[in-house]
């Protein structure tokens, strides 16, 4: 760096997943001319960094395809947001993903040595018991196959036999520990925990809008679309999706690039863009047994974050509280047929787009452009070199003079 180079400003939001991240992003996203007035970056263009987040953490999603893994998008995508960060030296940059709070000690520290400071490194969290179902929602988006009830058996199981914390939910489930893994990496007083209540709806915005010194409702007047606010699937929908996910993931010509233009973007966010219209839809429950486990760890995650010296807003119990969402499932949810009718037809209209754009593609590189109508039309060598021989031939070699046939007088 130069000598006059000025450290930039930077408020990291790191996560959970599912804690009002999609709704402080899409504000920010919103408000991003107002934010810059106020001396604040919200880098890029998107609603997020999720693509820069998967690039520096190397975060693969999905499934591959022909034998391959799948990957994680190009580094450019977060050399291009430092870089950004590092133009506007003068303003505070704020950046947002729930993928930074999952990863090794090693990409947090390569995280902050590219933003060449030490960043405020802000936590939403929720209900840890009711966040269990959206989890697995999210995974289901993903192409998850396995029920709400196996996937909780399996991963609380494993916990419990082998004491391994592997994978996203567990991992996330110990929130103390991702916690503690950044305020080792940036120091604990520049870490924020925000434990969100239902009872204190602007508790989010209040507290984003605080840290980043922005004036009260700049953030929180922001109409949110319904695809912002993120519904919750039922479990009739999400027993759809994972019927569809069963018969696509190991389908020879189903791409996860495909699935998620076809499925995850075409259908199931449109789908949940809406309010449910079946009356008889049932909401997720989290089964009684697993919901004990959870608030059990849950209030040792919240004793350990209360002495990690780091800042908190909000109540910290209220993660480990018993929800509403706790009982017992139907054994059997069926899609009705609107949400099933409606579903298939996004899917067959994006379907039907693709190939008029492929269409259009193979079109445009068939047709003719102007300059290619001005030259010469192209031949094999070997028919050039006959034609241009007997060309030479006309010129050089006078033709013969016909023959005059003799009359007797």
């Amino acid at each position: 760096m130069t000598e006059d180079f000025k450290s930039p400003s930077v408020l990291l939001h790191v996560g959970l997943a599912k804690a009002g991240t999609t709704a402080i992003q899409v504000a920010a996203h919103e408000r991003r001319s107002e934010l810059l007035e106020h001396n604040v970056l919200y880098p890029g263009t998107e609603f997020n960094h999720r693509s820069a987040s998967r690039a520096v953490g190397d975060h693969r999603t999905g499934w591959g395809q022909d034998g391959r893994p799948p990957s994680a998008p190009d580094i450019r995508h977060w050399e291009e947001l430092v870089a950004e960060v590092h133009d506007h030296p003068d303003h505070t940059a704020f950046i947002s993903h729930e993928y930074f709070a999952d990863y090794s000690p090693e990409v947090c520290r390569r995280i902050v040595a590219d933003l060449d400071t030490v960043p405020t490194v802000i936590f939403t969290m929720r209900n840890q018991i009711s966040a269990t179902s959206s989890m697995w929602q999210q995974f289901v988006k993903y192409g998850r196959i396995d029920s709400f009830e196996d996937w909780l058996t399996d991963q609380l199981n494993t916990l419990e036999s082998t004491g391994k914390k592997g994978g996203k939910f567990l991992s996330r489930l110990h929130c103390s520990e991702l916690v503690d893994k950044w305020a080792q990496t940036v120091g604990p007083e520049n870490v924020i925990v925000v434990a969100l209540d239902k009872s204190q709806p602007n508790l989010l915005f209040d507290a984003f809008e605080s840290e980043l010194g922005l004036p009260t409702g700049l953030l929180a007047d922001v109409e949110l679309d319904r695809r912002a606010a993120n519904r919750s699937f039922s479990l009739e929908e999400a027993e759809m999706i994972r019927a569809i996910n069963t018969e696509l993931r190991d389908h020879p010509t189903v791409s996860w690039p495909r699935y998620q233009r076809l499925v995850r973007y075409a259908a199931i966010d449109p789908l949940l863009a809406e309010p449910n219209i079946d009356s008889d839809a049932h909401t997720i429950q989290v089964p009684q047994w697993a919901a004990e486990k959870i608030a059990a760890i849950t209030a040792t995650q919240v004793d350990k974050i209360g002495q990690l010296g780091v800042r908190t807003v909000g109540d910290l119990t209220s993660l480990a509280t018993m929800p509403r969402n706790v009982g017992e499932n139907p054994d059997a949810a069926e899609v009705d047929l609107q949400t099933a009718t409606q579903f298939t037809a996004n899917v067959l209209a994006e379907a039907m787009k693709a190939i008029d754009q492929r269409r259009a593609r193979i079109a445009k590189l068939q047709r003719p452009t102007k300059e290619d109508r001005h030259k010469p039309h192209e031949i094999p060598l070997s028919e050039f070199v006959r034609a241009f021989g007997r060309k030479v031939r006309r010129k050089l070699i006078p033709a013969p003079k016909p023959r005059s046939s003799a009359l007797t007088e």
